[in-house]
Formats: structure tokens, C-alpha cells, sequence
């Protein structure tokens, strides 16, 4: 068992795909939440991650594409609420099979390149998102994208949305594209009862 300069394990059956560039980017930058365990495994040529990963705050990006991960992607300092220095969700997985959940990032005004499929909740929260543009095609439980500058919703027709959609404190919440979902009750905001 070996492990690198931030405590991460690397786990025995995971080693022999350590002579990949990939791997050992995401083995030296990236860790596990709480301080547990990842895997990074290369099944069919994609770069696929086991664990709940944290992109620490301070990334601007991620230098490596990751296309599948097994658990949670976080980004968020937590309750310090220093902002952080992501611009661009290239290179992020494609698919979530837990939640997305992206805090305090102000220099994120896209979900360009972000994931296209996540089984959980899908959260952008306090970032400069102006848009719902690439908003992911599925999302398994709730999106909440509160305290953006976001004014157009339509992107949430073309997604699959199983939960509630939360968008207080954006110029869309006042927006008579807003008051017409509301009436459709197609959707379930969180904000509807105001």
C-alpha cells in the first residue's frame, strides 16, 4: 500500500494503474472526503473515480478528465466561506452517480463542460452562474442553484429534474417564465408559496 503527499491511500489493486499521468494527477491533487479512501481505476480507456472526491477551492480547473465517479464531487471550502477560484467545469465527470454540490465559486459563470448526468442533488450555490445552459440532462434528486445571477430558466424544460428546483435570490425568480412553470405545476420549486 502506498501513499502520497496528502495521506491519500492508494489502494493495491488501484496501483498497477499508477504509471498512467492521469491517475497519478488525480492520486496527487485530489481527495477523498473526510480524509477516506479513493480509487481511481481506467475502464475502457475512462478515467473512473470510487469514493467521494474534493477539488480544493483554491483550482481553477481540473487538468485531467475525469468521466465517471462513484460517489459525491465537492467543492467548497465549507463554512469559511472564502471564495474560491474555479472558472470552468471542463474536465469534470459526465457522470455523478451521487451529488454535485459546488459553493462559493464566483468566477463560475458557466456549467459548461460540467457533468451530464447526476444521480443526486445538483448544487451550485453563490457562484456567477448566468445561465442554465449545459445544465445536466438528469438529475436524481434536487437542483438548487440559489444566489446566482441567473435570469433565463428554460433550460430546466430540456432536463430531467426528479426533485425540487430551488433558484431564490436570482433575477429569474420574478421573471414571468417563472410564474408560468409555477402554473404548470409540472415542476416543484421550493419558493412557490411566496
Amino acid at each position: 500500500m502506498k501513499t502520497n503527499n496528502l495521506n491519500i491511500i492508494v489502494l493495491p489493486d488501484s496501483s498497477i494503474y499508477l504509471n498512467d499521468e492521469r491517475v497519478k494527477w488525480i492520486y496527487e491533487n485530489l481527495y477523498g472526503q473526510y480524509g477516506r479512501n479513493i480509487e481511481v481505476k481506467i475502464e475502457d480507456g475512462k478515467v473512473v473515480v470510487y469514493g467521494n472526491i474534493m477539488v480544493p477551492y483554491q483550482y481553477d480547473s481540473l487538468e485531467v478528465k475525469i468521466d465517471e465517479v462513484y460517489g459525491n464531487v465537492i467543492i467548497d471550502n465549507y463554512n469559511n466561506r472564502i471564495q474560491g477560484n474555479l472558472t470552468t467545469l471542463e474536465n469534470f465527470p459526465n457522470i455523478i452517480h451521487g451529488d454535485f454540490k459546488c459553493k462559493w465559486q464566483p468566477n463560475l459563470v458557466s456549467l459548461r463542460g460540467g457533468p451530464k448526468q447526476v444521480d443526486g442533488d445538483f448544487i451550485c450555490v453563490a457562484c456567477g452562474l448566468t445561465s442554465l445552459d449545459y445544465l445536466p440532462e438528469k438529475i436524481g434528486r434536487n437542483l438548487v442553484v440559489y444566489s446566482n445571477k441567473i435570469e433565463n430558466l428554460s433550460p430546466i424544460l430540456e432536463s430531467k429534474i426528479t426533485g425540487l428546483i430551488d433558484i431564490e435570490y436570482n433575477p429569474c425568480e420574478k421573471s414571468q417564465e417563472y410564474i408560468n412553470m409555477l402554473k404548470t405545476k409540472k415542476y416543484k420549486f421550493v419558493n412557490e408559496n411566496k
